[in-house]
């Protein structure tokens, strides 16, 4: 694998596994509480309990000052941030001990001390190219290449960063590819459903969201008695003929209700099968990051080191998750969102939904035109999220640019993707910092 990396990140990651190697002591990982901050987290742990090093883990989902001010009270001699820390570049200078940072968003400025290794300085796109997984996972590997298993938990790590809908690209695709040949992943084409039956499917699915549809019974029974489709008909068990037909019906929904092309057309879709999982890599990537947004991360966490108990825990977490989210569409489907200029936002109470519910009313219900932003008002502060099309990042849109201005002109911060970000601002700032957004968000597309 060392041939396909680049030399200039070689040499960076090669110098990250000797720091880990030669480190006798415990060893510091932080990671980010989404799916693909605890299967890069996973993927770690797995990787240094066969170096028998000792470590501790901490699943966050950000780096704030005082978390910062503990880790430089708690003197670890070596401590490595995953899928975070290149935001927090000048805070984490100032740590004792070896610094890693494992990092795929949009960096601010490149350093060797603490060890910077993002995606991004090397010529790897980490928006769709490579994720945390993906990037941590290559870091084992060089460490030692018997560590081709764990591809499988990076893959799950990427789909749960969606860098798989637009087919996988650039480091992503190598890995998964050498995977296959390895044994580890199985790819097949099939409809993007999951459920015991198609009218389950079809009930409780979210991603399609297909609106007036969703989450409603009677509906989605009329609609396959329209196809001749027996509701209880399993999914692996439809024939080739109502596989065609429903996904065209589906897709022609989806295209009426103003969804993109690309993303309608995503209902038909590649599949992962995990072998040594026995799991599909998106129902995996599915129940891990039900587990960090239920705030049950150490659940998530063992289930990636393959814990028999935590799959059933996460299963239930999951079907609890998505019911929050599916309550939370059918809102925006009724109730829309407050436009403005260039963007559009709306409120909700439960930060770790956010993204989630920015993400798909972005895809699914909303104005497709414009970028969706979350707020959620806490008792400290604000917490924004953010979402984004590929089509708007054609045509010039930069979230992680937009929130991090406009979070610092508020006293926040911010940062992330172009096509995803997020942001921490005072209350009381929210519209000046939304008023922001829309001047930003405005010169971006207009200038492109």
């Amino acid at each position: 694998m060392k041939q396909v990396i680049p030399q200039d990140l070689l040499n960076r990651l090669s110098a990250a596994c000797d720091l880990v190697l030669k480190e006798e002591g415990f060893i510091r990982i932080v990671s980010h509480y989404d799916a693909d901050g605890i299967c890069a987290a996973g993927v770690l742990c797995h990787a240094l309990t066969r170096k028998n090093k000792k470590f501790h883990i901490k699943l966050t989902s950000n780096l704030k000052d005082e978390y910062i001010e503990f880790l430089k009270k708690d003197r670890y001699p070596l401590t490595i941030f995953c899928d975070m820390g290149s935001g927090q570049l000048k805070n984490l200078k100032n740590l004792e001990g070896n610094v890693i940072i494992l990092d795929h968003h949009t960096p601010i400025e490149d350093s060797e001390d603490p060890l910077q290794i993002n995606a991004h300085f090397f010529g790897l796109n980490g928006t769709s190219e490579i994720c945390a997984s993906s990037l941590a996972f290559m870091f084992t590997v060089v460490m030692d290449e018997n560590n081709w298993d764990l591809s499988a938990l990076a893959l799950a790590g990427c789909i749960g960063d969606k860098q798989h809908i637009n087919g996988l690209a650039g480091y992503n695709a190598y890995m998964v590819g050498e995977a296959q040949e390895r044994g580890v992943v199985k790819v097949t084409d099939t409809l993007n459903l999951n459920g015991k039956s198609v009218m389950r499917a079809l009930v409780e699915g979210l991603d399609p969201f297909i609106c007036g549809m969703s989450g409603r019974e009677d509906r989605v029974a009329d609609f396959l008695k329209n196809l001749n489709i027996d509701t209880e008909t399993k999914i692996q068990e439809l024939h080739d003929d109502q596989t065609r037909l429903l996904a065209s019906a589906v897709i022609v929904r989806l295209l009426a209700q103003g969804v993109r092309p690309e993303r309608a057309e995503g209902f038909i879709t590649k599949r992962f099968w995990l072998p040594q999982w026995n799991l599909y890599a998106g129902d995996l990537s599915n129940y891990v990051n039900a587990c960090g947004r239920m705030d049950q991360t150490g659940t998530g966490l063992a289930l990636c080191l393959g814990e028999e108990k935590a799959l059933s825990e996460a299963i239930a977490l999951r079907k609890a998750y998505k019911d929050e989210l599916r309550a939370g569409l059918l809102s925006l489907e009724s109730q829309g969102a407050h436009e403005m200029g260039n963007i559009q936002f709306f409120y909700t109470e439960n930060p770790s939904l956010a993204g989630a519910n920015a993400g798909l009313g972005m895809m699914y219900v909303l104005n497709q035109d414009k970028p969706t932003f979350t707020l959620s008002v806490t008792e400290k502060e604000t917490k924004v999220s953010s979402r984004g099309t590929n089509y708007l990042i054609s045509k010039g849109l930069d979230l992680a640019y937009a929130c991090r201005i406009a979070a610092e002109k508020v006293g926040g911060r911010g940062g992330g993707h172009p096509i995803a970000s997020g942001a921490s601002i005072p209350l009381g700032k929210e519209e000046a910092f939304l008023a922001l957004l829309d001047d930003i968000v405005g010169q971006q597309i207009k200038s492109s």
